[in-house]
């Protein structure tokens, strides 16, 4: 029978699974009984360790895994805790497996007559050697070379708008085949149109609205977006493009405004009224990671949006094509920034996608 101050070791949880990728997870010690706990931890494999060895109360021990040098195979073990009060062997099993995956930062590549430049990331998110290859299949999509290599890379893709058959939406295909996978990534040219009255979805790298240039930014980072109107509006419906030194943390909806979807993949914002001047209606949250000399972040169409363009909804409810600028890191003259980027501006009746609850049919 156990005494009046009698401790009792407890462990939580009983058991650890570190599958093929994580690698470090917390083993909780508690006492459950009375009178003061003492514990020591060890680890049953060399390829585990533990942190701390020991202690007094209540704890939190790291267990941490090391797969280097190891083969291909599962692999278990056990984190032996004693105690004063008791002893306890916990489980412990993982995988090892050096085998390549691919990864790809991104599976859409927006283009205009202003933005004929995009990249992306090639990431090897498993083991090994990742071998890759590249390709287009379409003759206005260009590739910059290599178009094979091992590793981590960064793709440069490029269009030529002379090969653009018309001036209409035109999308085509670049695959990355590798010994670790196929990905595909959706590039999208969108033509440009006469301009009009429906303003512009414009980006700030300031509060006040008047950097578009952002020099050398650390830590959280902040992008202000302005609806700066020409004529009254109620809605837009449009995405960022992505940049590999800026990582994307959350949305900030400004003005109690209504949204739908995400910055990254394309969002909608409803108003609630008719707006006749400048409003901030999005905040957008970062983490600075060393964004390149010239390199932006732009207002680009909704991949969803059925029009190809850059959505909005003035206020006699007919939907309209904003313009969209971008925003600049460490440019110079020779990459200003807020170019806007040029986009149809015939308004049309109708703002049924803007409006319809997540879920229904935006045609």
């Amino acid at each position: 029978m156990v005494g009046s101050a009698d401790p009792l070791l407890g462990a939580a949880p009983g058991s650890l699974s570190f599958g093929a990728a994580q690698t470090q997870k917390t083993v909780n010690i508690f006492n459950a009984g009375t009178g003061t706990l003492t514990w020591d931890v060890a680890s049953s494999e060399p390829w585990m360790s533990v942190s701390p060895v020991s202690g007094t109360g209540d704890g939190s021990v790291a267990v941490t895994i090391d797969r280097t040098g190891l083969a291909d195979g599962p692999y278990s073990g056990f984190v032996q805790v004693t105690s004063n009060g008791g002893d306890a062997d916990i489980p412990v099993s993982m995988v090892v497996d050096n085998s390549p995956q691919l990864g790809v930062s991104r599976t859409t590549l927006l283009f205009s007559p202003s933005a004929t430049v995009r990249t992306f990331a090639i990431t090897n998110l498993g083991g090994g050697t990742l071998d890759w290859q590249l390709s287009a299949d379409k003759p206005w999509i260009g590739i910059d070379p290599p178009l094979t290599g091992s590793g981590n890379a960064t793709v440069t893709v490029r269009i030529d708008l002379n090969q653009i058959p018309g001036d209409q939406v035109e999308t085509g295909i670049v695959t990355v085949s590798s010994n670790g996978g196929v990905e595909t990534l959706e590039a999208r040219y969108t033509p440009p149109g006469p301009g009009g009255q429906a303003g512009a979805i414009m980006l700030y790298g300031d509060p006040g609205y008047n950097t578009c240039n952002v020099v050398n930014p650390t830590g959280v980072f902040t992008l202000y977006i302005q609806h700066d109107l020409t004529s009254g509006t109620t809605a837009s419906q449009f995405a960022l493009t992505a940049n590999p030194g800026m990582i994307y943390l959350a949305d900030q909806v400004q003005g109690g405004f209504l949204s739908l979807g995400d910055s990254q993949t394309g969002i909608a914002l409803t108003y609630g009224a008719c707006m006749g001047g400048p409003v901030n209606i999005l905040n957008v949250l970062y983490s600075a990671a060393g964004p390149a000399p010239c390199s932006t972040i732009e207002v680009v169409p909704d991949p969803d949006a059925l029009t190809g363009q850059i959505e909005g909804v003035d206020c006699a409810l007919n939907k309209n094509f904003p313009n969209g600028a971008h925003l600049t890191f460490n440019g110079d003259s020779s990459c200003p920034c807020g170019t806007i980027v040029r986009t149809e501006a015939t308004t049309w009746g109708g703002v049924k996608a803007l409006y319809l609850p997540e879920g229904e049919d935006k045609r």
